[in-house]
């Protein structure tokens, strides 16, 4: 016989639930490491769970590599030659929200870019993504969003929630939540005059303070 032990590590106490399952039975958090004595040149079964949700929709663990004696997932034949270890790693992966406010489906284009290549308007808006912890991520509010040239546009105000950036180019993941543009709409006003000649030269019209002549 030869004494195998199972293992994992990147889990932590949050998550109360199967971490693996080895011959038919199930292992958490509490209950590993697990060790036992196999008998040689037989075949054992085990599998590690994945994804491990903490919280739906906010915080999970993937499972990553395994190593030691085993660098599979799940393994329904396992051989046992000799002693040692089989480790499940996970990672820890958050879910990030991205939203819009203040843009109405009038306008057709992009409103956000994600990562350089993924770009959302109005229609797909909100989009999410299981994140990993520590990764870094690209995202950008576009701004102006012209609905019709000289006549009506949004334009980018605020961000609010994870960050407060209109774009970032190393959005450092740490923690579920959204991140949501803010935007304002704007409309074209042109003032003009009619009758004043050239002969004139001092003030026409004040607005917001300042003077426009002829």
């Amino acid at each position: 016989q030869y004494y195998i032990t199972f293992d994992q590590t990147g889990v932590g106490g949050d998550f109360t639930g199967t971490v693996v399952t080895i011959e038919g039975v199930d292992y958490g958090v509490s209950t590993l490491p697990a060790h036992f004595w196999w008998n040689a040149s037989e075949t054992y079964s085990f599998a590690y769970q994945s994804p491990l949700v903490v919280t739906a929709n906010e915080k999970r663990y993937i499972w990553d590599t395994t190593s030691g004696l085993s660098d599979k997932q799940s393994d329904s034949s396992f051989t046992v030659t000799e002693s040692g270890s089989i480790t499940g790693n996970y990672k820890t992966q958050y879910y990030i929200t991205f939203d819009q406010t203040g843009v109405d489906t009038d306008f057709s284009g992009t409103v956000l870019t994600v990562d350089d290549t993924e770009n959302y308007g109005v229609s797909t808006l909100p989009h999410s993504y299981w994140w990993y912890d520590g990764s870094t991520h690209k995202f950008a509010f576009q701004s102006p969003l012209v609905v019709t040239a000289n006549e009506k546009r949004y334009v980018w105000d605020t961000t609010s929630g994870l960050s407060s950036a209109q774009s970032d180019n190393s959005f450092a993941v740490s923690g579920s939540g959204t991140i949501t543009g803010n935007y304002k709409t704007q409309f074209y006003i042109t003032f003009a005059q009619t009758g004043v000649g050239a002969d004139f030269s001092d003030t026409v019209v004040t607005i917001d303070g300042v003077d426009y002549d002829r």
